[in-house]
């Protein structure tokens, strides 16, 4: 038996995904709550205010090595993908926990193709790789897609009890009823991309091909940030415009940052600015308003 540390992933002004009326950080936070409840004494929940992606909070993590980690996020994509997975990091074998984790998911969140993958551009993963933590990322299911929303909703404590078991915790003795899940929620407009909200995936592909398309890169458009992409993206300055600065203002409204009336308009006016700011005073950026390398390197999720 593994004693269980719990990331809920996003939060802290990043609602993640979204769809079918409900935000991705919201939902595993529910998830994580229910986990830690079960599990009693076996689990430590991570604290749910932070975003341990932005603001490196695994770097700075100090907890027994023997201890196993798991970071809980849902996916998005069209709305007919489906089914949850377990992410590890590139050069890391897969081990028993990694496996039951992941015939159990694909069990009840079926519809991927791998039901582990290794990743190499994701930096919590290596984060968690570089200190020597057990470390794994788990997919659960796709916020775009209506079934598996329901699934995840209808079946959380099943889900919850799925994951204890699988690093071999069972459950404690007097637990409450959970919570029953709140109804779905309008998703806030203007929705950045598509009809059921901000797609990352999506959004990276549109970047990397507006940036070949400008000029100022010639990158594979696959869909996955990395150093190409990075490299690829021009500085935003106070005053630009265009369809990449569009893009930027799309990141940003989807992330909780009013670009004003207009929206996400090509236009970096002043409202974009200020947006710009919050976005950099929350991610601990230089607060500027110049969207360049260190700022395209958070949004980007590569540092």
């Amino acid at each position: 038996m593994k004693h269980l540390y719990v990331i809920a992933g996003h939060g802290h002004g990043d609602s993640g995904a979204v769809g079918n009326g409900f935000a991705e950080a919201e939902r595993v936070r529910a998830l994580a709550a229910r986990i830690g409840q079960l599990g009693g004494g076996n689990v430590t929940l991570g604290d749910m205010s932070r975003d341990y992606y932005a603001d490196n909070g695994i770097s700075r993590l100090n907890i027994p090595k023997d201890w196993a980690i798991i970071e809980l996020h849902m996916d998005s994509g069209a709305s007919s993908a489906r089914g949850g997975h377990v992410i590890i990091c590139s050069g890391l074998k897969a081990d028993s926990y990694d496996n039951a984790l992941a015939n159990f998911i694909a069990g009840i969140l079926p519809g991927r193709s791998s039901r582990i993958v290794a990743r190499n551009n994701l930096a919590n993963p290596k984060r968690a790789k570089a200190k020597g933590y057990n470390y794994r990322l788990l997919e659960c299911g796709f916020i775009s897609n209506a079934n598996d929303v329901a699934i995840f909703n209808n079946k959380m404590d099943e889900i919850a009890r799925g994951i204890l078991a699988s690093f071999g915790i069972g459950v404690s003795g007097n637990i409450s009823a959970p919570t029953p899940s709140p109804k779905p929620t309008p998703t806030p407009a203007p929705a950045p991309v598509g009809n059921t909200g901000f797609n990352f995936s999506n959004w990276v592909g549109r970047l990397q091909a507006e940036c070949n398309r400008q000029g100022f890169s010639k990158q594979k458009v696959d869909r996955i940030p990395g150093k190409n992409t990075l490299a690829g993206c021009p500085t935003l300055n106070p005053g630009s415009s265009g369809n990449i600065t569009k893009l930027w203002q799309e990141y940003l409204i989807a992330n909780g940052y009013s670009c004003g009336s207009y929206g996400a308009d090509g236009k970096n006016g002043a409202a974009t600015q200020a947006a710009t700011k919050a976005y950099q005073r929350d991610h601990g950026l230089a607060v500027d308003a110049i969207v360049g390398r260190n700022t395209w390197s958070k949004a980007l999720r590569l540092s």
